[in-house]
């Protein structure tokens, strides 16, 4: 049997972005969670140090003009703590976009137990 476990619209405030006035203040960051993992005894995830992990990650990420790369290194961070997860899917949302009139973006990774690319 394989559990699904989802964590959505977490609040994280970060300096991000390629421009220089993008991370001149922090942003919300709206992260979403999907994973999967086998259930097998001591297979456990708690969902609240899951979310502490990361909140904690997302907000000291520092240096990352993409999402993209913020959304890999939460993946990486993930995996290492729950070996057990199988895939991974992290979603990170700007809800106030600077480039989109009235509207918000996101980037999603997602990471599969065996793929090619391995997380950081």
């Amino acid at each position: 049997m394989v559990f699904q476990l989802s964590i959505e619209g977490l609040s994280v405030y970060m300096q991000i972005g390629v421009h220089g006035w993008e991370k001149a203040v922090k942003q919300k960051v709206l992260v979403d969670v999907n994973l999967s993992y086998l259930a097998k005894p001591g297979a456990i995830i708690c969902y609240s140090s899951l979310k502490k992990l990361v909140i904690a990650a997302a907000s000291e990420a520092h240096g990352h003009e993409l999402l993209e790369d913020v959304a890999k290194d939460l993946v990486g961070c993930i995996v290492k703590d729950y070996p057990v997860v199988s895939e991974c899917t992290v979603k990170l949302s700007k809800p106030t976009a600077s480039c989109m009139q009235g509207g918000g973006t996101s980037v999603a990774v997602f990471w599969k137990a065996g793929s090619l690319s391995a997380p950081l």
